[in-house]
């Protein structure tokens, strides 16, 4: 059985930190653009947090406490 890997910005990671255990301190890499610099690395690559999760559900109930259900909007003409 294979685990779906997610990595969160580090603004998220006091929030996320009540849903779920990170699978490690950080994760780097140069191609997460959109996140902070690693500052005590030498090579340019950026950070986020990662979470490792065993079922499609387990991920979908993560998803939901970090950002809350989406509801739905009405339009009013």
């Amino acid at each position: 059985m294979g685990r779906t890997a997610l990595i969160i910005h580090p603004a998220l990671k006091e929030r996320s930190n009540t849903l779920a255990d990170p699978a490690s301190d950080i994760k780097t890499c140069d191609h997460y653009e959109q996140f902070p610099l690693y500052l005590a690395g030498d090579a340019q690559q950026h950070y986020g947090i990662p979470h490792g999760f065993s079922s499609r559900i387990a991920l979908e109930r993560f998803l939901s406490g970090l950002f809350g259900e989406a509801q739905p909007t009405m339009s009013h003409s």
